[in-house]
């Protein structure tokens, strides 16, 4: 399902009164690869309910350069919205650069506040907001779950080797 926060806060809600593990994954996937699979797959064996945020166009392409996202925003959610894992898909609507701590920390206190997930789930190896991630959870009481498999694919890297040819 495709909705907005305020959406996902209510269907958060109704799982929590029905005692299920609600959980979160956020980030960009540009392109949706193999790794973006296997994480989402991870996320699911540890929760019974998976939303997942996803940057807007805009953000990534403060953050990755002005030739990101190579997929605009309509295509990626909707991707995402078709793997089984994934039980809602939301948009993270604030624009931010990565290089903004504080801003994608208010952003960020307000997602894990309306959306109350039991579980943040990271790749720390590729996520450089890990840190803070931990900070903010710790605050929240949300259990932060990495999943520390080493990651081969990016899709930084993909577009790094087509580039190359």
């Amino acid at each position: 399902m495709i909705c907005n926060l305020k959406q996902a806060a209510k269907e958060s809600a109704r799982l929590r009164r029905q005692k299920k593990i609600i959980g979160l994954v956020t980030g960009c996937f540009d392109i949706l690869h193999f790794e973006h699979i296997m994480l989402f797959r991870f996320a699911r064996q540890h929760c019974d309910y998976l939303i997942v945020g996803i940057e807007n166009d805009k953000t990534i392409s403060l953050s990755k350069g002005k030739t990101r996202p190579i997929n605009k925003l309509k295509y990626r959610v909707n991707a995402l919205d078709e793997l089984k894992s994934i039980d809602l898909v939301f948009v993270v609507k604030e624009i931010y650069s990565f290089d903004d701590q504080s801003k994608a920390d208010v952003i960020f206190s307000n997602i894990y506040q309306k959306i109350k997930p039991h579980r943040l789930f990271i790749a720390p190896q590729v996520d450089s907001f890990w840190r803070q991630k931990k900070r903010m959870t710790q605050q929240f009481g949300i259990e932060l779950v990495c999943d520390t498999r080493q990651r081969t694919i990016s899709s930084t890297s993909i577009i790094g080797k087509l580039i190359k040819g």
